[in-house]
């Protein structure tokens, strides 16, 4: 029988999109340690990690910080970290985040192992205003990483023109399955049609932009529609959403973290997901959105277009046109239930092609590569 590697999966942070799908899948191939920064205001309790990996074969270590992230104190717990990874012996690190702490105990203890990174966004949202210090160990990460891994193929191409020189491979992302719905299938009924926005309530996201064209079409009278909004929203954007609002009785708003648990039921209870996106790098709900079989609503920016251009399970609209989103949403409001039963059957072709099966191996080819070479 073949000897699994041994690798490390650093997670600097709240657990993310891309652990969910495939940490447990890489313990399949190789011995997994998965490392967690655990802080006071990441959103999942200690028992949440425990329970994820309950039976996996995946050693969970769990690092706990009451301090700011760059607390000298973060620094010695960095440094006593990797003094224990030295000791395993892994073949590769991996993380998803960026630390400054992280890297400079890494180049101390550990610089010998191959260390990879995957970056979500290449670029930085426009809405984003990060620190100085996290810009700084950003391009420090640059010249210490060995291999970088992104999730969609526009970031891919963006990281290839930027840094020809460094070594990059796309991995991308798999559907996101939180279970079965619990309650009552949803029939759908042209006289209440089911409109999602979930996930992090964002500028970018642009939760403004389909309010706005929601409004006017209740202005014309069409009023079969329901719109709910679930996801954590900074006190500014919630405030600006609500002051956008005019009719909150064709509105759902939950403003705040959703549990997992929650999410089949969610999806379960609507007719559409939708994607507003100023901009978009990649995203988590949409493969969520795949996985529970769900017609999409989105604007045509690249990484909506990988996943969906050929999709007739979804729209995609021009995100330059001002009236595209209201014409989108009077034809829906219109949509018999035979075209939506055609959409529904399309869906589930859809969710088939970004199985986590298929994801995780893009990761093992890029991981075994980054450890031959080395």
């Amino acid at each position: 029988m073949k000897q699994k590697n041994t690798i490390i999966y650093f997670g600097m942070g709240c657990f993310t999109d891309t652990d969910v799908t495939v940490v447990k899948q890489l313990q399949k191939e190789y011995n997994v340690h998965w490392y967690v920064l655990h802080q006071p205001h990441d959103p999942y309790p200690v028992s949440f990690y425990a329970d994820f990996v309950k039976n996996s074969g995946v050693k969970l270590h769990l690092l706990h910080i009451i301090n700011r992230r760059r607390s000298f104190k973060v620094l010695k717990l960095m440094f006593d970290t990797f003094t224990e990874i030295v000791e395993l012996s892994p073949s590769l690190i991996y993380s998803c985040c960026f630390d400054f702490y992280f890297l400079l105990a890494y180049l101390m203890k550990a610089k010998s192992i191959p260390l990879a990174f995957g970056i979500h966004d290449v670029i930085q949202h426009s809405g984003n205003r990060n620190s100085i210090f996290y810009h700084l160990s950003y391009r420090f990460s640059l010249l210490v990483g060995d291999m970088f891994l992104q999730f969609s193929s526009n970031q891919n191409i963006i990281f290839k023109r930027l840094y020809p020189k460094l070594k990059s491979f796309m991995v991308g992302m798999s559907i996101k399955d939180y279970g079965e719905a619990g309650g009552k299938k949803h029939i759908f009924d042209v006289s209440t049609i089911k409109i999602l926005f979930f996930g992090s309530i964002e500028y970018y996201k642009g939760y403004d932009l389909l309010i706005n064209a929601f409004e006017k079409i209740l202005d014309m009278g069409i009023n079969n529609i329901k719109l709910s909004f679930f996801g954590g929203c900074i006190t500014k954007n919630e405030l600006h959403l609500k002051s956008l609002v005019k009719r909150f009785d064709k509105y759902n708003l939950r403003l705040h973290f959703i549990d997992n648990d929650e999410i089949p039921q969610i999806y379960n209870e609507h007719d559409w997901a939708i994607f507003p996106y100023r901009e978009a790098t990649q995203s988590g709900p949409l493969m969520i959105a795949i996985n529970y079989c769900l017609p999409i609503i989105a604007a045509n920016h690249s990484c909506f277009k990988d996943i969906l251009g050929d999709a007739n399970s979804s729209i995609l609209y021009d995100s330059n046109d001002d009236n595209a989103l209201i014409e989108i949403l009077q034809n829906v409001s219109k949509m018999s239930n035979v075209d939506y039963k055609q959409l529904k059957d399309e869906a589930i072709e859809l969710k088939k092609r970004y199985s986590e099966h298929s994801i995780v191996n893009n990761y093992i080819k890029a991981f075994d590569e980054l450890i031959k070479c080395n």
